[in-house]
């Protein structure tokens, strides 16, 4: 929660701090090594993607509803270390072009068809943070042929909105709906319909099958008296460090229901985090891409991803929860 409600106080950045790096042909590992960025026709706009770093799997990362590809800032440079790493900015944002109201299938074709014209080399590994995460989730159920593994960063679930609203108070949810109906919006994109799709295809249990996944969940169990202040005083004078919990424990719920989605997985709850893992522990966020690019370089598998120990290892600092792999083995979801 805190992280959402200090980015609303501040103004979104539209402009990438510094140029990032992209090559517009097929790259060769030689080539690689010379970095450029440019923009990639998808169909009547064009978006712009900088990839950087050598390697395979190449690492596609989608960001959150309102975010450039800046939020990738601390994590990708240190990615480029042991891969090939892309990042982009979606229709309407950064160095996009401006397009009309978007939908979820608008900005999963986008991204198919950017992987396809930049040309990404595969295999590929999404990884998607917040309602990304929803973009990874339908492009992996989708592509499995170019998709080899997926890391998802404190995610957006289909079922998120009738679920929260079954926990939370009702006046809660529609001084909330007031907010955002108000306020204006980060990017024209309908991101309502990518979160009230229900039961969908790719969000089943055993949808990825064992296509490695790490799923990396905010400390829900963080209170931020800060911000419950500043929702108090600008959105709903009711709110509490209880409706923050009984969000949290919801949350938490939903995503362990991710954890599901593969027979290889596992989940970190990184303390200390905010909605922003990536910009709160980019180090967890890094090392968890690791892992899964080194899983698909071993031939992927849940053995290889969740051996006891070792993501414990990884992770030293960090809560890690047992993974529905670990616990049912190979077979779990089928």
């Amino acid at each position: 929660m805190r992280s959402l409600w200090a980015d609303l106080r501040t103004e979104k950045p539209k402009l990438l701090v510094a140029l990032m790096l992209c090559s517009g042909a097929p790259v060769t590992l030689a080539q690689a090594e010379v970095d450029l960025a440019h923009k990639v026709a998808v169909g009547d706009h064009s978006l712009y993607i900088s990839c950087t770093g050598t390697g395979s799997p190449t690492v596609v990362m989608e960001a959150g509803y309102g975010d450039t590809s800046e939020v990738w800032a601390e994590v990708q440079p240190e990615v480029a270390t042991f891969t090939r790493v892309c990042v982009y900015d979606r229709a309407g944002l950064g160095r996009s072009d401006v397009v009309g109201e978007r939908n979820t299938r608008d900005v999963v074709n986008d991204l198919t068809a950017l992987i396809e014209n930049c040309p990404v080399e595969g295999p590929i590994v999404l990884v998607g943070h917040s309602i990304g995460g929803l973009i990874a989730a339908m492009i992996a159920f989708e592509k499995p042929e170019k998709v080899a593994g997926v890391v998802l960063i404190d995610s957006s679930h289909p079922n998120q909105q009738p679920r929260l609203h079954s926990r939370l108070p009702k006046a809660w949810l529609e001084a909330l709906e007031t907010f955002f109906t108000d306020a204006p919006a980060f990017e024209s994109w309908d991101s309502d319909l990518a979160t009230t799709q229900g039961e969908t295809p790719y969000i089943r249990a055993g949808s990825l099958g064992d296509m490695p996944l790490v799923v990396l969940t905010r400390d829900v169990d963080l209170i931020d008296l800060d911000g419950i202040s500043w929702i108090k005083e600008n959105i709903w004078s009711g709110y509490s460090a209880e409706v923050d919990r009984r969000y949290g424990a919801a949350w938490l719920e939903l995503q362990w229901e991710l954890l599901t989605l593969s027979t290889a997985s596992s989940h970190v709850v990184v303390k200390g985090s905010t909605h922003y893992i990536q910009k709160d522990r980019p180090k967890v966020v890094v090392e968890a891409v690791r892992r899964v690019v080194e899983t698909v370089r071993r031939g992927g598998g849940w053995w290889r991803l969740c051996r006891g120990g070792e993501l414990a290892t990884t992770f030293p600092t960090y809560d890690v929860q047992p993974s529905i792999a670990e616990r049912e083995g190979p077979n779990m979801g089928r």
